[in-house]
């Protein structure tokens, strides 16, 4: 029964982060900033949480070619219980992750970095609530 409510919070946790309200404004005085993004996100972020009796990973994978991989890693089983590939750009410190498939969807996130670029800040569409990953 708590495999379930891990699933039900799960199913509910990626639409939220996948949500957002659509903008893509350009400057070229925002260009150089968006390449030290772009060089600052690639690679592997993570989130332990623990519901009940269950610890998972929430995993973000970006890539050099503007692709990323998310995923739920369920640690208990090892294997992932939910993961999606798609595609990222970066703009005006707003992530913009495209997925395409049977459900395509597309969301936009503000982000930022801590100072020492170890943790990538995360939120969510009312941009007030958040996820703080952490680079492996």
């Amino acid at each position: 029964m708590n495999k379930i409510y891990i699933i039900y919070a799960i199913m509910i946790f990626l639409p939220i982060v996948m949500s957002g309200c659509l903008e893509n404004p350009n400057s070229d005085d925002d260009e150089i900033s968006n390449l030290e993004f772009e060089e600052t996100i690639l690679g592997t972020w993570t989130k332990i949480e623990i519901v009940g009796n269950y610890t998972y990973t929430i995993v973000y994978r970006f890539f050099s070619n503007s692709s990323f991989f998310s995923g739920l890693w369920d640690v208990t089983s090892g294997s992932y219980n939910m993961s999606l590939w798609g595609t990222y750009n970066i703009t005006n410190e707003r992530l913009y992750l495209n997925v395409g498939g049977v459900s395509p969807s597309n969301s936009v996130n503000k982000y930022s970095f801590t100072d020492d670029g170890k943790s990538l800040i995360l939120y969510y569409e009312d941009e007030v609530n958040f996820d703080i990953l952490t680079k492996e």
